[in-house]
């Protein structure tokens, strides 16, 4: 039945990716839903068609589910409008974007899709990619060079026979890594809107320090400390 597939979907979304509200796009059409997950070393990879959906993860949803993953996802079919951090990305087959389990978000698929979706443990990405928080609802478009390496390698990657061992397996998952990580340094982290973004929070934390200053007063030195210091 239409109401048990809905509801086994939304199951296995909170399950294997966040836990999040999901509501149907478009009720004239039969409800459909199929997914296949790979585990690569600490990345698991899904393919994933559905129906047109919209993704609503709330401050309620993170109370529920303190998931503190990043995912990713490359779009094959279909499109979709992500919003997280006051960013608004458009996604279109080839387009690649990044969201924050930890943080609320709103994921609109306009019309039936297919993606590929990595979900990567938060640390595992910030050692590589410190500034990923700042990344997220961000497009990486399908002209972005590594961008493209590393969408090859997802496609290739969730065809792939299971391998027999771990190590060569883990090996996968982490030159997916390293190639999202480089995409996204190489092609995101010197957008305008980002420098803006940074620019703001610096100015922010120059405007607090000297708050703190002016009701505290200026912090004392401590000379014999730093004597013979250079």
């Amino acid at each position: 039945r239409q109401r048990d597939r809905y509801a086994y979907w939304h199951e296995v979304i909170c399950r294997f990716y966040a836990r999040a509200e999901a509501h149907r796009n478009d009720r004239e059409r039969a409800f459909f839903a199929e997914f296949d997950r790979r585990v690569f070393g600490t990345l698991a990879i899904s393919d994933i068609r559905c129906a047109a959906l919209r993704y609503d993860r709330r401050r309620e949803d993170l109370r529920l589910d303190p998931n503190e993953d990043f995912l990713l996802t490359l779009m094959l079919d279909g499109q979709a409008h992500l919003e997280q951090g006051g960013r608004l990305a458009v996604q279109q087959p080839g387009g690649i974007v990044l969201y924050d389990a930890a943080r609320e978000f709103v994921y609109d698929f306009t019309s039936p899709y297919r993606i590929l979706l990595v979900r990567i443990p938060r640390r595992t990405l910030l050692s590589r990619l410190p500034d990923a928080e700042r990344m997220t609802a961000v497009t990486l478009g399908a002209g972005s060079g590594i961008g493209s390496m590393a969408a090859w390698l997802m496609r290739s990657a969730i065809t792939l026979p299971a391998l027999p061992e771990a190590g060569p397996s883990a090996k996968v998952g982490t030159s997916i890594l390293e190639l999202i990580s480089a995409a996204f340094e190489a092609d995101v982290a010197g957008r305008r809107e980002l420098r803006r973004g940074a620019a703001r929070r610096r100015d922010d934390l120059a405007r607090r320090r000297r708050l703190a200053v002016g009701r505290h007063g200026a912090p004392r030195r401590d000379v014999g400390l730093c004597r013979g210091g250079v």
